[in-house]
């Protein structure tokens, strides 16, 4: 097989090319199947699968042929899932100032999810198409069940975690999930959280079940397709964000513990994670190259920038970066501090520092690519966060025991930091500050990466209250959730109820 990562570099001919006068030149549209071009091989299905992988890429995003609308990725910078959670965080430092973001200013009329990529809704058709391709697959004749297993689990994978993503921002919505209803005219209501974290845990259990690799990090070839790790990694994140019982606890310590044997590492060097490709503490990367760009660096380094954190840096927008309240929650001599940049020598030769104009640290951590002009693996899981998640769980438990601290201490050691989280030291260590100690090294460990503050802050309650501490004055309780976007009420003739705080 050639090597996976290509299903990045071909995305946007699949998805963006529609029709040619000539037949010799006309594509198979993968998302818009007839009795005429559906599923015959194992290309074709992985040619279909293909888009469902480019949500995850790295650049802009293609035109859609199925919608007719542009889709952005979840991991573009500016517009991506992590940059635009980030903001109602106290981690980013938002240059433009983005007020309906970063201000708590939005509601269901701010965005339009026909055309604003920062309006993640839209991504709920995936799910019907991952619906149907998962039925194509089923009845296909002349491919070896083993092979279809492996595609089977693929997309239960991806729309497992499509799934969770959407209830995330914005609680449970209504995806067909049963093939027989695709071609139904009749909208549908949105189902109760219950039912929608039952069929999101399906999928995902059932990916775990059917994905025959644990991981591929040394395995070339296959960089970049998802795993039986990168399944149980998304079904952790929603088993401790939606966990309310022992019971619930339970199960994410169950499957943290089998991600704990499943051969991941922690390096001996935070920096080199995001350096060494294919490391044994990467989950899940995004694989980079020239055809799947990049647009971190551009995000975050100011235009008259030439060096910083010792490497030569490219000029770019200067556009968004990190809050010094922030970066001054890190101890002198933490580690991670090397990936964070707090001054920069800019083309006149001066030191440019947060002294003289500096607005905000500038994260880094791609510190090998910087010169890069092209594309560099997107660290999108890795195994400090099962560790961080492990410490937590076992504390909600049992409280903060040997084993729990023994988790955490494998981060902080790491970091070289210490903190009094040993009961010799603090004999008055709490479950509740032990808990505050964890979310606290997972904002310093996972900053800036994939959604995590902001999941964080809302599963300890304090999201919101952080918020008005800055000064986010509108922010209001309901806004740990996104609205629906106001079109989509509207068409539905208000079948699909608006979240509450919203109706107005």
């Amino acid at each position: 097989m050639k090597k996976f990562k290509i299903i990045f570099t071909i995305t946007a001919f699949v998805l963006s090319v529609s029709s040619c006068k000539k037949d010799i030149l006309k594509p198979k549209i993968y998302d818009q199947y007839s009795e005429t071009n559906f599923l015959k091989t194992e290309a074709d299905i992985q040619a279909a699968i293909t888009p469902f992988y480019s949500l995850f890429g790295t650049d802009w995003g293609a035109a859609d042929v199925a919608s007719n609308r542009y889709i952005g990725s979840f991991n573009v910078a500016l517009g991506g899932l992590d940059w635009t959670t980030s903001k109602l965080t106290d981690q980013m430092y938002d240059v433009w100032q983005n007020p309906p973001l970063g201000m708590y200013a939005f509601g269901p009329a701010t965005f339009n999810s026909r055309d604003n990529q920062q309006v993640f809704y839209s991504r709920i058709q995936f799910i019907a198409r991952a619906t149907k391709l998962i039925d194509l697959i089923n009845k296909l004749e002349g491919v070896n069940q083993q092979v279809k297993n492996q595609y089977l689990g693929e997309l239960k994978c991806m729309r497992g975690w499509l799934m969770w993503i959407l209830y995330d921002l914005y609680g449970p919505l209504n995806p067909i999930l049963d093939p027989a209803k695709l071609a139904d005219k009749e909208m549908q209501p949105r189902m109760t959280s219950e039912d929608y974290l039952k069929a999101t845990e399906n999928d995902l259990t059932d990916a775990i079940a059917l994905l025959p690799v644990t991981k591929y990090n040394s395995d070339a070839n296959n960089w970049g397709r998802v795993s039986k790790a990168v399944a149980s990694m998304v079904l952790l994140k929603m088993y401790v964000n939606t966990a309310k019982t022992t019971t619930d606890w339970q199960k994410a310590k169950t499957l943290g513990t089998t991600l704990t044997t499943m051969g991941f590492s922690l390096l001996p060097s935070y920096k080199d994670v995001f350096i060494n490709k294919a490391n044994s503490e990467i989950i899940y990367a995004v694989p980079g190259n020239a055809g799947t760009y990049n647009w971190w660096f551009q995000t975050v380094i100011p235009a008259n920038a030439i060096s910083m954190l010792g490497v030569t840096v490219k000029p770019g927008w200067g556009g968004l970066g990190m809050n010094w309240e922030y970066y001054d929650k890190y101890q002198t001599g933490d580690k991670r501090l090397e990936t964070i940049a707090d001054r920069y020598r800019n083309d006149a030769g001066r030191m440019v520092t947060r002294a003289n104009g500096l607005k905000y640290a500038i994260p880094l951590k791609y510190l090998k690519y910087v010169d890069v002009s092209g594309g560099y693996d997107w660290v999108m899981f890795r195994y400090s966060d099962v560790l961080l998640y492990m410490a937590e769980i076992i504390n909600e438990i049992d409280g903060p025991t040997s084993e729990a601290i023994g988790f955490l201490k494998q981060i902080t050691d790491r970091a070289g930091v210490t903190i009094s989280t040993d009961p010799a030291i603090d004999p008055k260590l709490s479950k509740e500050k032990f808990r505050d100690y964890v979310i606290e090294e997972r904002g310093k460990e996972l900053y800036l990466e994939n959604g995590n503050r902001r999941q964080d802050l809302i599963r300890v309650g304090k999201l919101i209250s952080n918020a008005i501490a800055r000064g986010r004055t509108n922010a209001k309780p309901y806004h740990v959730l996104f609205p629906i976007p106001f079109n989509v009420v509207d068409e539905s003739k208000n079948i699909i109820k608006q979240n509450p705080g919203y109706e107005n």
